[in-house]
């Protein structure tokens, strides 16, 4: 079986989840090895989704194996990977943002850490958007980046503007917007569902943070006013953004009327 190289963000956050699901279920003729640790279930139900540090940690030989196998047996399994790979995938949104605290010492250790992706196979980038970003020095060094990939597909027309001189750029919708969901059943309901992010790890955004929350919460009140109940819905708890509701929670007068709803990476639910 053919091998794919995957890069994706796996700490349940439910944009790249979706993205990941899309495409190993598009492709189950091919085995997608990431080295990141997966921690959303629903993902690891996925047959042709596979962890590489399964043979690189000797702490899980026991536990995956369910036998002794050596350091060699692992070290050829690696290998055998690694030869058999077709190409790597680079999948996710906002994968190409600058901070400004960002030096551009860290901007050339990311190209490093990108480059080397390119070493295992051709590297196509998918749904992904560029910045946002505050340098000159940001943008030339990931342009020459990009130049080296296989194939790049820009969710937004912007960034795709940016770099559409390169002959291996493209333009195409959020992936997600193409995910296939047939609701389980249609009813009415007066429930408002309001996405909340936590902004204050948005580059750009930090110092609106107390402003949007209080938005959030007045648009709750009024909401409660008209007879309408808000749901509140986090889609990642390590961005930040069940703390952002936390913190939008106690800003407004009606928080024992407010609902919750955090994803806990049932992508099915």
């Amino acid at each position: 079986m053919k091998h794919i190289n995957l890069y994706a963000y796996f700490a349940k956050n439910l944009g790249d989840d979706l993205m990941v699901e899309m495409l190993i279920s598009r492709f189950p003729q091919y085995r997608f090895y990431t080295e990141r640790d997966i921690k959303n279930e629903t993902l690891l139900k996925y047959p042709n989704l596979k962890n590489k540090e399964y043979y690189l940690n000797p702490k899980n030989h026991k536990r995956w194996f369910k036998r002794t196998v050596t350091a060699e047996y692992c070290r050829k399994k690696v290998e055998e990977i690694e030869n058999n790979c077709l190409c790597s995938v680079f999948i996710g949104g906002s994968l190409f943002v600058q901070r400004s605290d960002v030096s551009t010492e860290q901007v050339d250790k990311r190209i490093q850490r990108n480059n080397s992706y390119l070493n295992r196979g051709p590297l196509f980038v998918i749904g992904a958007n560029f910045g946002a970003y505050s340098t000159d020095y940001f943008k030339t060094s990931y342009e020459s980046h990009f130049r080296s990939c296989a194939g790049l597909s820009f969710r937004d027309k912007a960034s795709y503007n940016m770099f559409c001189h390169l002959s291996n750029v493209q333009y195409a919708p959020d992936l997600v917007f193409g995910y296939n969901n047939c609701p389980k059943q249609t009813q009415t309901t007066n429930e408002i569902i309001i996405s909340v992010v936590d902004i204050t790890q948005k580059y750009g955004m930090e110092n609106y943070c107390e402003n949007y929350e209080n938005f959030i919460a007045a648009l709750c009140d009024y909401a409660i006013e008209i007879g309408k109940t808000p749901v509140l819905t986090s889609f990642c708890k390590a961005e930040g953004d069940e703390a952002a509701i936390e913190r939008i929670l106690n800003k407004s007068n009606n928080s024992s009327l407010i609902k919750r709803c955090f994803y806990d990476g049932d992508i099915k639910c």
